[in-house]
C-alpha cells in the first residue's frame, strides 16, 4: 500500500472512532460535577493560577482542599488548570476534554496493537470495542477519574514509541526518548504507570528480544519514582495493621479479577463503590473456584502461546496492566470498574486476535461462516455496548440518582451515604442529611468522614456542643485532619469560645500551612476579638494562597471601613 492511501486508510479508521465516541458519550458532556470533582475542582484553589504549578508538584492530590491522600497525580491537576483556563467552572469542558482524552486512548490503542502485530483490521476491532464498552464508562463520566485515562494515553504512546524507536529508519533516539518522557508523564498522572516496564519488557521479550536490554532505562525511572515516593513525596503513614494479610488479600483479588473478567462479557452491574467480601481462605467456594478458573486460563496461555500470538500477548497484557490492583501492596479497594481501563485492551485483543487466528486454521470451506458469523456477533455487541453506555451516562446527571443506585447495588457502602448526606445537607434538607451521616456512621464506626458532616449537620440547628463531641471522634480516628480542626475552630466561633477556636485553627494551619479558608477564619476570630492588625495579616495571608477568594475581599473592605469610621469618630 502506498503512503497516501495507507494515510487515507488510518485517517478513515481515526474518524469512524471519533464519531463513535462523540456517538455514544454526548449525553454525558452536560452532566454536573459530582463526589471529588468538588474537592479536585471547585474548591481547588490550585487549578485557577498556573502560578501554582510548582506547589502542585509538591503536593498530594487533595492537598489544596485539605484532605488527606497519598495520591501524587499533578500532571492530572495540571490539565485540570488547563480546563479552568478555558472552560472556567463550567462541568461542559471538563467532560468535553475526558470524552478527548479517551477517544485518544482508542487512537493509541489502534496504533499500538497495528504496530506490534500488523493486523489493522484487529487493531481497529480491538479500540472501537474499548471505545464503546460501558465499563470505561465512569473514567469518562467521572472527572475525578481522569487520571485513569491520561496514564493510559501516556504509556500506550510510551509502549507504541518504543517499538517504533526499534523500526524507524530515521530519529530512533527521538522516538526512544519521547517513549521515556510518555513513561514519566504516566508516572506523574496515575500510580498505574508502575506496570509499563514490566509490559514492555514482556512485549520485547515475546516480539523482539533484541530491545530487551533497551527496558534498563524504564526500570531505572521506575526505581527513582519509587524512591521519591516511599521518601520525599510519601504523603501518609498508613497503619499496615488495618488492612487484612497478604494471604487474604492475594486470595481476594483472585476473585476480584474473575468477576472483572466476567464484567467485560456481561457489563450489567457497572456502577462505583463496588465491593468484594474478603476471602476466608482456599476452600471458601468462590476463592476455590476463582483458582480453578485463574489455573485453566494458565493452561490455555500455555497452549495458545504457539498458536496465536496476539491471544497470548493479549492475556498477558491483561494480567500485567492488572497487577497494580492486585493488592500486593495494600489499596483502599477490593474491585472496582475503572481498574479495567487499561487492562481491558489487552483482553479484547486475546479475544478478537485469538478468534480471527482460529478461523484461520479451519477448512477454507468453513471459514467465511465463521467470518460472517463473527461479524455478525461483533456488531450486535458494539451495538448492545453503545445503547448501555448511552444509559449509564444518564446515570451522572443527578447526584441523588447517582448515589442511590449506588446504594442499590451496595446498600452497605458508608461512603455513599456520606456523600449523599452532604448532597442533601448542601441542599438545606438537614434532616435527610442526619439520617444518612447516621448510617454511614452505624455501617462504618471507624470511618471520620461522617462525624466531622455530622458535626455540621448539629451546628445548623444549633446543637453545637453535640458538633464539638462529633468533631473530637473524628479527629481521635483521623487526628491528622486539618478540615476537622478548621470546623472544630468554627464551631468554637460560634460559642464565643476563641481560645479554643484560635487553637482549632492553629493546628489546622500546622497541618496544612496553605489552609486559605482557616486564615480567613482565624482572620474573622481576631476582628471579632477586636485584634485588628492581627485580623489583616491573616486575611493578607489567605489571599497570597488565594488570591481571588471573595469573603477575604469583602472582610478587608469591612476592616477599612471600621478604621474610616474610627477615625471619622
Amino acid at each position: 500500500m502506498s503512503k497516501p492511501s495507507e494515510w487515507r486508510s488510518q485517517g478513515g479508521v481515526l474518524l469512524i472512532l471519533c464519531l463513535f465516541g462523540l456517538f455514544v458519550y454526548a449525553n454525558s458532556l452536560r452532566n454536573p460535577f459530582i463526589w471529588d470533582d468538588s474537592y479536585l475542582i471547585t474548591q481547588n484553589h490550585f487549578v485557577r493560577s498556573f502560578g501554582n504549578l510548582p506547589e502542585v508538584f509538591k503536593h498530594h492530590l487533595y492537598y489544596s482542599t485539605a484532605g488527606l491522600s497519598n495520591f501524587y497525580r499533578p500532571l492530572q491537576t495540571t490539565f485540570l488548570m488547563l480546563d479552568y483556563a478555558l472552560w472556567g467552572f463550567e462541568p461542559f469542558g471538563y467532560h468535553l476534554t475526558s470524552l478527548i482524552f479517551h477517544i485518544l486512548c482508542a487512537f493509541a490503542a489502534f496504533g499500538v496493537v497495528a504496530l506490534l502485530f500488523q493486523r489493522r483490521w484487529v487493531a481497529f476491532l480491538v479500540a472501537l470495542l474499548f471505545l464503546v464498552h460501558p465499563i470505561n464508562s465512569t473514567v469518562v463520566d467521572y472527572v475525578s477519574s481522569r487520571a485513569d485515562s491520561q496514564a493510559t494515553l501516556f504509556m500506550l504512546c510510551s509502549l507504541g514509541f518504543f517499538f517504533q524507536s526499534g523500526t524507524a529508519v530515521k530519529r530512533r533516539l527521538l522516538w526512544y526518548g519521547g517513549s521515556l518522557l510518555c513513561f514519566a508523564f504516566a508516572l506523574l498522572s496515575k500510580e498505574m504507570a508502575v506496570s509499563l516496564p514490566l509490559l514492555i519488557f514482556s512485549a520485547a521479550l515475546f516480539l523482539d528480544r533484541k530491545r530487551v536490554g533497551k527496558v534498563i532505562p524504564f526500570s531505572i525511572l521506575l526505581g527513582i519514582y519509587v524512591c521519591l515516593r516511599l521518601t520525599i513525596l510519601n504523603f501518609s503513614e498508613p497503619n499496615l495493621e488495618n488492612f487484612p494479610s497478604l494471604e487474604v488479600r492475594l486470595l481476594t483479588t483472585v476473585e476480584s479479577f474473575v468477576r472483572l473478567a466476567g464484567s467485560l462479557f456481561v457489563p450489567l452491574e457497572v456502577h462505583m463503590e463496588k465491593n468484594l467480601p474478603l476471602s476466608t481462605g482456599f476452600l471458601q467456594s468462590s476463592t476455590l473456584l476463582s483458582l480453578l478458573i485463574w489455573a485453566a486460563v494458565g493452561v490455555g496461555m500455555a497452549w495458545v502461546r504457539r498458536r496465536s500470538r496476539i491471544c497470548f500477548f493479549g492475556l498477558l497484557w491483561f494480567f500485567i496492566t492488572l497487577l497494580p490492583m492486585a493488592n500486593i501492596v495494600p489499596i483502599n479497594a477490593t474491585i472496582a470498574d475503572h481498574w479495567l481501563y487499561l487492562p481491558c485492551i489487552g483482553f479484547f485483543m486475546a479475544l478478537i486476535g485469538g478468534l480471527a487466528d482460529w478461523i484461520q486454521t479451519l477448512k477454507p470451506t468453513l471459514q467465511p461462516r465463521w467470518v460472517w458469523a463473527s461479524i455478525g456477533f461483533y456488531a450486535a455487541s458494539v451495538f448492545i455496548y453503545s445503547g448501555l453506555t448511552v444509559r449509564q451516562n444518564t446515570v451522572w446527571n443527578d447526584p441523588i440518582r447517582f448515589f442511590e443506585l449506588v446504594l442499590r447495588y451496595s446498600p452497605d457502602s458508608s461512603r455513599a451515604h456520606n456523600e449523599l448526606g452532604a448532597i442533601y445537607l448542601d441542599r438545606q434538607q438537614v434532616d435527610t442529611a442526619i439520617s444518612h451521616f447516621q448510617l454511614a456512621i452505624q455501617i462504618d464506626p471507624q470511618f471520620d468522614q461522617p462525624y466531622h458532616n455530622l458535626a455540621v449537620a448539629y451546628s445548623q440547628k444549633g446543637g453545637f456542643q453535640q458538633a464539638i463531641v462529633l468533631c473530637q471522634r473524628a479527629l481521635r480516628l483521623s487526628p491528622n485532619n486539618p478540615r476537622t480542626y478548621n470546623n472544630l475552630g468554627n464551631l468554637y466561633c460560634q460559642l464565643k469560645q476563641f481560645d479554643g477556636a484560635i487553637e482549632a485553627y492553629q493546628t489546622a494551619l500546622r497541618l496544612n500551612p496553605d489552609y486559605e479558608v482557616v486564615y480567613n477564619n482565624l482572620g474573622t476570630v481576631y476582628f471579632q476579638m477586636g485584634q485588628f492588625e492581627k485580623a489583616e495579616t491573616m486575611w493578607k495571608q489567605a489571599l497570597q494562597i488565594d488570591p481571588q477568594f471573595q469573603m477575604v475581599l469583602d472582610n478587608l473592605c469591612l476592616l477599612k471601613q471600621r478604621r474610616e469610621h474610627q477615625a471619622g469618630s
